[in-house]
């Protein structure tokens, strides 16, 4: 028999000796009395997901004395000699109890104790705990007037993925409290971060109306609120947008940066001559060029400093607009084919819609011209009222869309069409994006880049929340129809993005 050797403990008195131990009470214990934990046939290691899965163990007590008098203890601990914290989870011989230690590896101790002569018998399990919430594709929804996160795992972005699931309400699930305000914009750090105890990793931003939350990327533990990441902290609390990828935040107009040795933001940076005010569009995952809308220019970033600085007109012959000189208010802008700029603008006194692709290497060409095309969309079909918009990095076709339908559009043309619209009766889009990556367990010879849509819809008359999944064709941008799936349980979704850890 497989089973953990006993130990005894005698009140009063330890004594290791042969024959009968007798206290004043009415009853006798033979010390070779069997009384072990027996494991023979049962597993003895465990993995679960955080605070989500349940760790159910019920262990077979061999034992010839009175069981009714033992007492059980189960205790958690960590294997790391840094992490000497102990939790007991229960006191009960079965144990059923989800565990809210953050991912890792830990050792589960079983105690059994013969209450009236305090003889132990134990057994140590190992635990494995993992994220509840693995690589997905986030959604950022309201619920109750204030935020939360689901997550939706399907086999279009994880290779050989069984099973299509969505999880819903992770943040209260594994921090026990509200994400408090409505949501407004949730990304995942696009580096490593060395900057301290519990900061040796990625970090995911989540921004609310009231501020908002840094989160672990792995686990969604809470790490700080809105005014804890920041290093030199803004007078007001006003997130108007943020891009973790590259490490820029805008509070109240103002930029803010990180480092590359810490989560937190820094700034804000200065512009001496006009100023600036920069939003939710006005920077992108890769570079620090930023866009000010305050006077509709764009602006370059110091390495080595919180300056930032106006680009050189561009003085080459035929360039078809100066980055310092836009004059246009900024809608979106991303890296897409041939890794230029895209970057929709409306004209502010008037009903013009443009596509501008730039290619800011072109800046610092002699002569400079950062220009590749510039594409009139002013009568574009739903154009004018457009809120959400994406760009293919694989082929020369952009999207847009307004409340109603989705359109498509070459990048170099001024012709756009209706990519897809048979959304449900009474659904309004809330959120698109492009899926930019290569997928889980996908590689370069099958990647899902720029090849799946993710559009949020609501519904308020229902009070529901929608997600479709629209595989498109990565340089036509044709949706196919046959493939198309729907994901439910949100509440009125404001921003969705990758959870690529």
């Amino acid at each position: 028999m497989k089973h953990i050797l006993i130990w005894a403990l005698y009140a009063g008195v330890a004594v290791f000796a042969t024959g009968c131990y007798k206290d004043k009470g009415n009853y006798s214990y033979r010390q070779d009395m069997p009384f072990v934990v027996d494991t023979v046939g049962q597993a003895t290691s465990f993995s679960v997901q955080k605070d989500v899965t349940v760790l159910s163990i019920d262990p077979k007590i061999v034992y010839d004395g009175d069981a009714g008098k033992l007492q059980y203890l189960w205790r958690l601990y960590s294997t790391s000699q840094t992490n000497t914290r102990i939790d007991t989870l229960s006191n009960e011989k079965v144990l059923a109890k989800t565990v809210s230690r953050p991912p890792g590896n830990y050792q589960l101790e079983l105690q059994v104790t013969d209450s009236r002569s305090t003889v132990k018998a134990a057994m140590i399990y190992t635990v494995t705990v993992s994220s509840p919430f693995p690589y997905g594709w986030m959604v950022f929804y309201e619920k109750d007037g204030n935020s939360e996160m689901g997550l939706i795992r399907t086999n279009d972005i994880i290779f050989n993925l069984p099973k299509d699931t969505v999880m819903l309400n992770a943040y209260e699930t594994i921090n026990k409290r509200k994400l408090v305000g409505k949501p407004f914009r949730l990304q995942q750090s696009g580096r490593m971060w060395f900057g301290g105890e519990g900061f040796g990793a990625y970090v995911i931003y989540a921004l609310t109306s009231q501020g908002g939350v840094m989160m672990d990327y792995v686990s969604f533990d809470y790490l700080s609120d809105y005014m804890g990441m920041f290093l030199s902290k803004p007078s007001v609390i006003k997130p108007m947008g943020i891009n973790g990828e590259i490490g820029m935040m805008s509070n109240n107009g103002q930029l803010y940066t990180t480092s590359l040795l810490s989560p937190f933001f820094t700034g804000p940076a200065i512009e001496s001559n006009k100023g600036y005010e920069v939003d939710s569009v006005s920077f992108v995952a890769t570079d620090y060029n930023v866009y000010d809308q305050k006077n509709m220019r764009f602006l370059e970033m110091s390495s080595s400093s919180l300056h930032i600085t106006e680009f050189l007109p561009a003085n080459a012959p035929g360039a078809l607009f100066d980055l310092s000189n836009i004059g246009k208010e900024l809608l979106f802008q991303e890296n897409g084919y041939s890794s230029y700029r895209y970057a929709f603008f409306k004209d502010p006194s008037g009903n013009g819609r443009y596509l501008y692709v730039i290619n800011f290497n072109g800046q610092y060409a002699n002569p400079r011209n950062p220009s590749v095309g510039l594409v009139d969309l002013s009568a574009a079909p739903g154009i004018q009222d457009a809120k959400f918009f994406a760009v293919s990095s694989r082929g020369p076709v952009a999207f847009y869309a307004n409340i109603n339908a989705v359109y498509k559009t070459s990048t170099l043309t001024n012709s756009a069409t209706v990519a897809f619209d048979q959304f449900a009766a009474g659904e309004e889009i809330t959120s698109m994006k492009l899926f930019k990556n290569t997928g889980s367990g996908y590689s370069s010879a099958n990647t899902r880049e720029s090849q799946i849509m993710f559009v949020a819809t609501w519904n308020n008359n229902t009070q529901q929340g929608f997600v479709y999944l629209l595989p498109v064709n990565e340089v036509s941008g044709q949706v196919n129809t046959a493939n198309i799936k729907k994901f439910t349980g949100f509440g009125r979704i404001a921003d969705m993005n990758l959870k690529a850890n």
